[in-house]
């Protein structure tokens, strides 16, 4: 049985896609029936198993997953073939992308950057040489 909807006329472009917010069907975890959520680019970003949810202003788009009882929520941006899962919480100003699992109870969280600044730079982050452990 589905647990959410995309509400095709709550929609915005965003940098790759459009998104859709959201809205719980039935009730589950902490969500009620009838709650919106955050957007997703598509059905499968969010599983229709357990208790994950899209909250707030979040937005989860391309390959990325939510599932299990995980939670994205705030501003978060999930996206490329990030998994979110288990008990996991991404939160805040916090964008994940690429191969990136998170899971078990692991909890990423950030405080809003200076409002003076964009909230997130462009561009690709870039591995600096070091010592290996």
């Amino acid at each position: 049985m589905k647990k959410f909807e995309l509400l095709k006329k709550d929609r915005f472009d965003f940098e790759c896609c459009v998104l859709y917010r959201i809205r719980a069907l039935r009730s589950f975890g902490n969500v009620k029936a009838g709650d919106l959520g955050g957007y997703v680019e598509s059905e499968r970003n969010l599983s229709h198993g357990g208790n994950s949810w899209i909250a707030d202003e979040s937005m989860v788009s391309g390959d990325a997953v939510v599932s299990g009882n995980a939670l994205v929520d705030d501003h978060a941006i999930v996206s490329g073939s990030a998994h979110i899962s288990g008990d996991a919480h991404v939160g805040g100003w916090v964008q994940v992308g690429d191969h990136t699992r998170i899971s078990g109870r692991a909890s990423i969280t950030a405080f809003r950057p200076d409002p003076g600044r964009p909230a997130f730079r462009s561009g690709k982050a870039s591995r600096q040489p070091g010592p290996r452990p």
